[in-house]
C-alpha cells in the first residue's frame, strides 16, 4: 500500500512538471525564425481581381480614294476598354518558398463603319501605296464598309517564388497564353446594292506555352498601405494557326463571281512576353487588403487576322486566294485593375 501511494506522487509529480512545462512553452515568445516558420507554414493568400483592359492594334482596313489621310483602322475599331478578370492562390512554404498559381482572362470586340458618298474606297492597299495608282485588293471600289474584330487574352502560369528579403521575391515556372483574335468585313460596293458585296472573315489563334521569370517587392508605406509591382519576361513556343475566308457577290467584271473561297494554315515559332505591373494594397482589416494594380503587357511572335486582310482579294484566279501562312508580329494590352486580396 506504501508502494502505491509512493507510485501516486511521483505520476502526480511528473504530470505537474509536465504539465507547467506545456503552458511555459506556451506563454514563451517564440524566436523570429521560429515565427517565420509557423506563420511560412500555414499561409494561404487569395486574390481576386476585375481588369479593365486595352489593346492597341493600327492595321488599316479602308481608304478614301481622294484623301489617304481619311481611312479605317483597326484602332478606329477597339472599344476603350475590355472587361477581364483575374486570380491567384498562393502557399507560403518553410524557408521562404511559395508556390503560386494564376490566371487572367480577358476579351474585347469592336465595329466600325466608313461611308464614301460614292463609289470611292478602296479595301486596304498594298505597301507601295500611291494615291495616283491605288491597287485594291478587297475591292475594285466601293460606297461603305462595316467592319467588326473581336479577340481574347487567357492565360495560366504556375511557379515557385524565393523570397529575397525585404519584400522582394524571384519568380519562376511555366506559363501558357493564349491570344486569339478575328477580324470580319462587309464591303457594299453599291449604295443600297446588298447582293453586290465583298466578305472577308480572318480568325488567328496563338498558343504559346513556355516559362516566365519574374521579380516582385511589395513595400509597407505606413501602417496600412504597401506599394510595389512586378517585371517579368516569358519565353514560349509558338503555335499559330490562320483561318481565312474570302466571298465576292455579284461582281460581273470579277473572277469571283458568288464564290467563296478559304484557306487554313499553322505555323510554329517563338515568342516573348514582358510584363510590368505597378500594385499597391491598403489593408481594411487584418486579413483582407483591398488592392489597385496596372498592368502593361507586350507579346512579340504572335499573329494578327488584321495582317491578313490586304492578300485576300489578289487576282489568283476563280476559286483561288493568295496562300499565306501565319506571321509574326507584336501585340500590347495595358490596364488596371481593382480587386481584394485575404490572408488565412
Amino acid at each position: 500500500m506504501k508502494r502505491f501511494i509512493c507510485l501516486l506522487m511521483m505520476s502526480a509529480a511528473l504530470a505537474g512538471l509536465a504539465g507547467t512545462a506545456v503552458v511555459r512553452a506556451a506563454d514563451l515568445p517564440m524566436s523570429p525564425v521560429e515565427q517565420q516558420v509557423v506563420e511560412a507554414s500555414s499561409t494561404v493568400t487569395i486574390t481576386i481581381e476585375a481588369l479593365a483592359f486595352k489593346r492597341w492594334t493600327d492595321d488599316v482596313l479602308l481608304s478614301y480614294i481622294a484623301d489617304s489621310d481619311w481611312e479605317l483602322s483597326t484602332d478606329d475599331l477597339a472599344e476603350d476598354y475590355a472587361p477581364g478578370l483575374a486570380a491567384s492562390l498562393y502557399f507560403a512554404m518553410d524557408g521562404g518558398w511559395g508556390v503560386r498559381l494564376a490566371g487572367l482572362y480577358a476579351s474585347g470586340s469592336g465595329a466600325g463603319e466608313m461611308i464614301s458618298g460614292g463609289e470611292q474606297l478602296g479595301a486596304t492597299y498594298s505597301d507601295s501605296y500611291n494615291p495616283d495608282n491605288l491597287v485594291f485588293q478587297n475591292s475594285e471600289g466601293a460606297f461603305s464598309m462595316n467592319a467588326d474584330q473581336q479577340w481574347s487574352l487567357a492565360g495560366v502560369n504556375a511557379s515557385a517564388t524565393i523570397d529575397l528579403g525585404a519584400g522582394a521575391k524571384v519568380t519562376v515556372g511555366p506559363a501558357w497564353l493564349r491570344y486569339a483574335n478575328a477580324l470580319h468585313s462587309t464591303v457594299v460596293e453599291t449604295e443600297g446594292d446588298a447582293d453586290n458585296v465583298d466578305a472577308v472573315d480572318i480568325s488567328s489563334t496563338n498558343d504559346l506555352f513556355g516559362g516566365v521569370v519574374g521579380l516582385e517587392a511589395m513595400l509597407p508605406v505606413g501602417d496600412a498601405l504597401t506599394v510595389g509591382g512586378r517585371i517579368a519576361g516569358g519565353v514560349y513556343a509558338a503555335h499559330k494557326v490562320l483561318d481565312r475566308s474570302y466571298e465576292a457577290v455579284g461582281l460581273i467584271d470579277s473572277p469571283y463571281v458568288s464564290d467563296l473561297m478559304t484557306d487554313n494554315s499553322s505555323s510554329d515559332g517563338i515568342a516573348t512576353s514582358i510584363e510590368i505591373a505597378p500594385r499597391a494594397a491598403l489593408a481594411i482589416s487584418p486579413n483582407i487588403s483591398l488592392t489597385l494594380g496596372g498592368s502593361f503587357i507586350w507579346i512579340n511572335g504572335i499573329d494578327e487576322s488584321a495582317d491578313h486582310f490586304q492578300s485576300l482579294g489578289t487576282d489568283n484566279g476563280p476559286g483561288a486566294i493568295a496562300e499565306e501562312s501565319p506571321g509574326s508580329t507584336s501585340v500590347t494590352f495595358g490596364g488596371v485593375s481593382l480587386g481584394l486580396t485575404g490572408t488565412f
